[in-house]
């Protein structure tokens, strides 16, 4: 069975669609909870719009057109930035104990 469904947009946090290939979860609008969907085809439409068809966590198939090159939300994602934040967090660490240190000395 074929659903459809809007994919939830985050234009802060969230990931553009032309940055999403397949095989990539997003999060859908569910009404009351959001729904996890994996990206099986994404397509860009002559007119600027794009096309996903995919299938859903819970089972079925789901398509939604968008308007253009929107940033939808996508599991996990808060989870990548922090990875990404980490090492970079961990060397002003480092620099600031080793200027303590040639200060004392």
């Amino acid at each position: 069975e074929l659903l459809y469904f809007r994919p939830l947009v985050d234009p802060i946090k969230g990931r553009p669609l032309s940055d999403l290939r397949a095989g990539e979860t997003i999060l859908l609008d569910g009404g009351e909870e959001a729904l996890e969907g994996q990206i099986y085809l994404i397509r860009l439409l002559k007119d600027g719009h794009y096309e996903l068809h995919g299938m859903l966590a819970g089972g079925g198939y789901f398509k939604c057109v968008t308007p253009g090159d929107i940033k939808v939300r996508v599991p996990g994602l808060d989870e990548e930035r922090l990875q990404k934040r980490m090492p970079l967090i961990v060397m002003i660490m480092l620099a600031v104990a080793i200027g303590i240190l040639l200060f004392l000395l």
